[in-house]
């Protein structure tokens, strides 16, 4: 029970069993706070970082789905996030790049087609792909046929694009005939170019504002 000061009076029993309710109530709190769920401990931008930590490049979608059954709430938050769908690797097949492409909405897209491993038709991914060619930040391939894979290239600038890696296989013949991109317009914010074998035509793209570059086996 309570003790009081000699002078001050006491309070009613009901008042007294309130008053050590509350401060009952207090301390469970703040121990139901350090067992509360890491989502509602941390704060939400924190908790999507983490979240995006966990993707790795190669199924991308298949880690998602797995983190969004943890529970109800990591379901919901997962789905809210446009951004981490963003992440796209043909690896996983049609029907994960079709969920992912409507999950992530008008997010930057980077995006992998890795011909020996891919589980759908280039031309398939590419023509998903072509539709939302404006949210393009990086596009990995590595592809024997590497010339339709840049059909959407030829024509149309990507106004993201941040990385490109265009890659054909070791063994491969070279081909001399070089490709315009982009109709022959600068990239002013491509940061990452490597080329392995594909003739592209390179001074037409001013590469000026580049962090990494990587050339191999150009033909000349």
């Amino acid at each position: 029970m309570t003790s009081y000061p000699p002078n001050q009076p006491k309070l009613s029993p009901l008042l007294e069993t309130r008053a050590e309710t509350k401060i009952s109530i207090k301390a469970f709190g703040a121990q139901l706070s350090n067992d509360m769920p890491l989502h509602e401990r941390l704060p939400l931008e924190i908790f999507l970082a983490i979240i995006h930590l966990c993707i790795g490049p190669t199924i991308p979608i298949t880690d998602l789905v797995a983190l969004q059954r943890v529970c109800r709430s990591w379901h919901d938050i997962i789905a809210g996030a446009s951004f981490l769908w963003g992440t796209i690797n043909a690896v996983e097949g049609l029907p994960a790049v079709r969920k992912a492409l409507q999950m992530a909405k008008n997010s930057p897209l980077d995006l992998t087609f890795e011909e020996f491993r891919s589980r759908m038709h280039q031309t398939d991914f590419f023509n998903l792909m072509g539709e939302r060619v404006n949210q393009w930040r990086s596009l990995v391939i590595e592809s024997e046929e590497w010339e339709s894979a840049l059909v959407e290239l030829r024509a149309r600038k990507p106004q993201k694009l941040e990385k490109l890696h265009l890659i054909v296989y070791d063994g491969i013949p070279l081909r001399k005939k070089e490709m315009v991109l982009f109709g022959g317009s600068p990239v002013p914010g491509l940061k990452d170019f490597w080329l392995t074998k594909v003739p592209i035509h390179l001074a037409s793209l001013q590469l000026s504002g580049l962090k990494a570059l990587h050339l191999e086996a150009i033909p000349s």
